[in-house]
């Protein structure tokens, strides 16, 4: 599912989009049921295809592993126009607690962004990369696969202390925390 071919791209929002407008070169498995559903047959093929193997990985970024594509700039893949207004999300996914807030900014509509505010917007973004991989894993077994599912995360995690100054930075840039990593 990390290669997917040009036409899955160019679905409607087949593609993350960043603040900045720029689209990821993976596929949006986060906020495109569209997406989802030509993965779904995909995944029913290869689990009919292949018969029983021993597991399979899964894991959704252009590596497959659990995390959302790398960004520069300090992307964040969570402007598309659904996000926003919550129009044709998957199901357990809404909208952006702060519709049209860009982390970074400590203003939101004329008015400086709490910390809870922060909070539920990462939580919000990251649900939707853990809903993702749910769903991933979910599909294989209503495929009928009933092996083992081998999730591939990256990294050492997020340490308490990165993840709790990221928040009252307002998820700014910082680049003695971001080479730690929030994700």
């Amino acid at each position: 599912l990390q290669q997917p071919p040009g036409w899955v791209l160019g679905l409607p929002g087949g593609q993350l989009v960043d603040q900045h407008g720029v689209r990821s070169e993976a596929a949006d498995f986060e906020f495109s049921p569209a997406v989802r559903a030509v993965a779904a047959n995909y995944i029913d093929g290869v689990v009919a295809w292949l018969g029983a193997v021993q597991y399979y990985r899964v894991g959704l970024s252009e590596n497959g592993e659990t995390y959302y594509p790398d960004t520069s700039d300090n992307g964040w893949w969570a402007f598309g126009p659904a996000q926003q207004v919550a129009a044709d999300l998957p199901s357990g996914v809404g909208a952006s607690p702060l519709p049209g807030w860009v982390p970074g900014y400590s203003i939101w509509k004329g008015i400086a962004v709490t910390r809870r505010q922060v909070t539920a917007w990462y939580r919000w973004y990251f649900g939707a990369l853990v809903n993702a991989h749910a769903w991933e894993m979910a599909t294989f077994r209503a495929a009928g696969f009933t092996g083992r599912l081998e999730l591939v995360m990256p990294g050492m995690g997020t340490l308490p202390a990165v993840y709790n100054q990221r928040l009252s930075e307002d998820l700014a840039p910082n680049p003695v925390i971001d080479s730690l990593s929030l994700m």
